[in-house]
């Protein structure tokens, strides 16, 4: 019997093709693992009036010293009216089961940010860390999801630079000779074992692992998928290594090595079909020599999709998301045709409550929401993010880019006004 080290992790792929689901699932091996068995499943209607049976296919994604990390595929029909429960079979035994809503099905999906956000050595220190976890699988069992969003923040890598020697020792030489210091073989090789290590350690807790099995997810990453405080940090020759590999396993686990298959990227023009995924730069060419470009992407399901914004990639000093994508993005955005919904996920909110409502953010934050709801009227988009006491996930991310931010949110507005 194979043993899996890490998963299942449910995800979704979406084609131009409007009567089928096409899912997937993440799986990791030892990496003596050289085949493994095909994934069997079957589906059927709550009335059963519509069932049958398929396999899919395996695809090995990364071997890297002792793990192999897997990929299975496979595709369900798209009811007109019915949801359809699909139970996946792996090899070792186990099965899980998904549902897969109908055209006429409203997606339902649970929104997740800062999903592990613990470094690991507090991981254990709180017996309520994975709490909201246990809450969406409550809500789950009682009415079940369609996707999981997950907005950023999916693993938290801030112990690289305190975990691993040559990096360590790289943080411990003065400001001019880190500068100097370029991205070691050593320090690639430890930042590689840290990353993989890290995705199989954290999405096999058992709260993280129930939800990942049953639920197909979509992600998005933020600073702490890649290093904490990354893009407002010093730009060293060390800090861009550490993001090219931190780049490669996010785009191995969180988007499932999709990005990287030629089959499942839609062009820009089949953004009005009724289902498909296009990512905004299919290429991994990099910018300036620097950074990648853009990671964003859009994935549409019927009536409704998802722009899942890549807010580090392109980041400067001035600017989260660069004019020239933004650009991009209206273009792609003006071609949709016949969507209700447009969810624009975002690790950083554009809109918030201005801060000078409240003199102490956090003291207003503890009062119970129903004797602010007055100023609900007042809630703007804010460009002076002054107020010291807010935490500065909101003040330094945003409160410098208000330019950019107002002429983004506006397109974001003029669109779904648009939406028919």
């Amino acid at each position: 019997m194979v043993y899996f080290l890490m998963g299942p992790i449910l995800g979704i792929r979406s084609l131009a093709l409007a009567d089928e689901y096409q899912l997937c699932c993440l799986v990791m091996t030892s990496s003596d693992v050289h085949l493994l068995p095909p994934i069997t499943f079957k589906y059927r209607t709550d009335d059963g009036s519509v069932s049958s049976h398929g396999s899919g296919e395996e695809i090995v994604l990364e071997t890297l010293s002792d793990k192999r990390l897997w990929r299975y595929d496979w595709s369900v029909p798209r009811h007109n009216t019915k949801e359809i429960s699909c139970t996946y079979y792996l090899p070792d035994g186990r099965c899980y089961t998904c549902v897969v809503p109908s055209k006429a099905t409203p997606v339902r999906f649970v929104l997740a940010s800062s999903a592990d956000v613990s470094s690991s050595s507090c991981k254990d220190n709180s017996p309520t860390r994975n709490a909201m976890w246990t809450q969406m699988r409550r809500e789950h069992l009682d009415s079940a999801f369609h996707l999981l969003i997950m907005a950023g923040d999916q693993i938290n890598a801030g112990d690289l630079l305190i975990e691993k020697p040559s990096l360590v020792a790289w943080t411990q030489l003065s400001k001019k000779d880190r500068m100097d210091q370029d991205f070691t073989g050593q320090m690639r090789k430890e930042t590689h074992d840290f990353y993989f290590d890290l995705y199989c350690e954290r999405w096999r807790q058992p709260q993280h692992a129930w939800m990942y099995a049953r639920v197909a997810s979509l992600m998005m990453w933020n600073n702490l998928d890649i290093l904490n405080g990354y893009g407002s940090m010093v730009s060293y020759p060390v800090i861009d290594g550490i993001y090219d590999v931190a780049r490669k396993y996010y785009s191995l686990f969180q988007l499932r090595g999709l990005r990287q298959d030629k089959d499942w990227n839609s062009s820009k023009e089949s953004v009005s079909s009724p289902s498909c995924t296009v990512w905004l730069h299919p290429e991994s060419r990099r910018r300036d020599d620097t950074k990648y470009t853009s990671l964003t992407s859009l994935i549409r399901l019927g009536e409704v999709a998802f722009l899942m914004l890549d807010g580090r990639s392109e980041r400067t000093s001035s600017h989260i998301i660069s004019i020239k994508t933004i650009k991009e993005i209206s273009k792609l955005l003006s071609k949709l045709e016949d969507l209700k919904h447009l969810f624009v996920v975002s690790a950083i909110p554009f809109i918030h409550p201005d801060i000078h409502l409240f003199p102490n953010m956090e003291t207003a934050l503890q009062v119970p929401w129903k004797k602010v709801s007055h100023v609900w009227g007042e809630f703007r988009i804010s460009g002076a993010l002054r107020a010291p006491s807010v935490n500065s996930t909101v003040t330094n991310e945003w409160n410098v880019f208000w330019p950019p931010r107002a002429k983004w949110t506006t397109t974001m507005i003029e669109c779904n006004a648009g939406i028919k």
